[in-house]
């Protein structure tokens, strides 16, 4: 009798269920990042919390577990911040600012204050000059989120640089870590001389844009107990040869790595140099755990003397070039290129794992048939190197921000 006056306090529907469909609508959701970056448009789950807390007055309690799990906060538009009240129940929280509306950045402190279960943090930010001191202290309370396991942080963040570095050594469940500072450029680099070591758990790091060569080789370093499993970095800047910081220290994370993701905005010879001499010069044949390899590049592709490990299960050729623009200028040389890595790999007397080879263009959409049968013939070397070996080649048009391939990777969302 008690139990079905329970039932029906909540219309007839158990508790118990209700519970249940709210954590298979979580589960379901699309990642913090995806959201942001407006690349999920529909956000199902959210109209069904909606939904469910109008179905009946003790359903809204059950509901905004789901509803005030995540909150996007834009710091021009007050009614995003959530309320001082329901912040308890946030898990995931998004800060995003452009153009004015940096002198509020006062009030994210406030935020985290009272929010002490996030677990999800993303920052994407655009200071005014005033707005500096306000940012630093958000910064310096993100240390205390002990439950914080993934981290975000870009825009015009150069500045504090060591500051975040500082915070992140005392993260001690933190995951991933996402840091891109678009004005890098426009400050000297930071020195990380003497910061204690990066939590042991942080086991993915992309490092984007232009961010100091100092912080890279901070983070990558081995240390006891410490090691990288997914990388994802821009190399425009890397010193390379047998002498430099970085060889040496990628070197040292390489055995343990299962990822790996190069990008390069650099074009012609630039390129030419970063691929014949920066990626040999990393010997990724030590990479012995290595599965899924990505070269993100702008220009041609040129690097026959790439050698793999024959661990690698999937690789990836991402070029940021649209497809017309690509194939008067780079195709031929790429699929010389690509054929000979791949046969790299098949040249040995132990077998490789490659399982799958993609090579991608810029743009929206699926690719025509038309643009399918003139890849297949543009990349006829490779195309033959890969049936031989049994390698499903697959040709794919990517959203040209690389920040989305971030977003959908397993290793930077939950």
């Amino acid at each position: 009798m008690t139990q079905h006056g329970s039932n029906l306090d909540t219309a007839g529907v158990p508790h118990v269920i209700l519970d249940l469909v709210v954590d298979i609508l979580i589960c379901g959701m699309k990642p913090l990042a995806l959201e942001v970056q407006g690349r999920d448009v529909e956000n199902l789950e959210r109209e069904t919390f909606e939904a469910m807390s109008l179905v009946h007055r003790t359903w809204t309690g059950i509901a905004r577990r789901g509803l005030w799990r995540r909150a996007v906060v834009n710091l021009r538009n007050r009614k995003t911040i959530p309320r001082r009240s329901l912040r308890f129940q946030l898990r995931e929280l998004a800060i995003v600012s452009r153009g004015s509306g940096g002198a509020r950045s006062r009030i994210l402190t406030d935020i985290l204050c009272h929010a002490p279960n996030l677990q999800v943090v993303y920052i994407d930010i655009e200071l005014e000059e005033e707005s500096g001191n306000n940012f630093l202290a958000f910064i310096r309370q993100l240390g205390a989120q002990s439950c914080l396991r993934r981290l975000w942080v870009m825009g015009e963040t150069a500045r504090f640089l060591r500051d975040i570095c500082i915070v992140v050594s005392r993260l001690q469940n933190l995951r991933s870590l996402v840091l891109d500072s678009f004005d890098a450029c426009d400050h000297p680099p930071c020195s990380l001389h003497g910061l204690d070591n990066p939590p042991k758990t942080l086991e993915s790091l992309a490092i984007l844009d232009h961010v100091g060569q100092a912080c890279v080789d901070w983070f990558i370093r081995p240390r006891e107990g410490f090691a990288i499993r997914n990388l994802i970095v821009m190399l425009d800047n890397a010193e390379h040869g047998r002498g430099s910081p970085f060889t040496a220290h990628a070197k040292g994370c390489l055995p343990l790595l299962k990822s790996l993701h190069v990008l390069s905005l650099l074009e012609d010879e630039d390129a030419v140099r970063l691929q014949e001499y920066t990626l040999k010069s990393l010997q990724l044949l030590k990479a012995t755990s290595l599965q899924h390899f990505t070269l993100t590049v702008a220009g041609k592709t040129f690097f026959r003397n790439l050698h793999l490990p024959r661990t690698l299960t999937e690789l990836h050729i991402r070029h940021i070039l649209e497809l017309q623009k690509a194939r008067e200028r780079y195709m031929e040389l790429g699929d010389e290129s690509i054929a000979s890595i791949v046969a790299n790999l098949h040249s040995s007397s132990s077998s490789s794992h490659l399982k799958k080879l993609v090579i991608s263009y810029s743009g929206k959409g699926g690719l025509e048939a038309g643009e399918l049968a003139m890849l297949s013939a543009a990349f006829s070397m490779t195309l033959a190197v890969c049936r031989d070996m049994g390698i499903i080649l697959s040709f794919k048009r990517r959203a040209p921000d690389y920040l989305g391939d971030v977003a959908e990777d397993a290793a930077f969302v939950d």
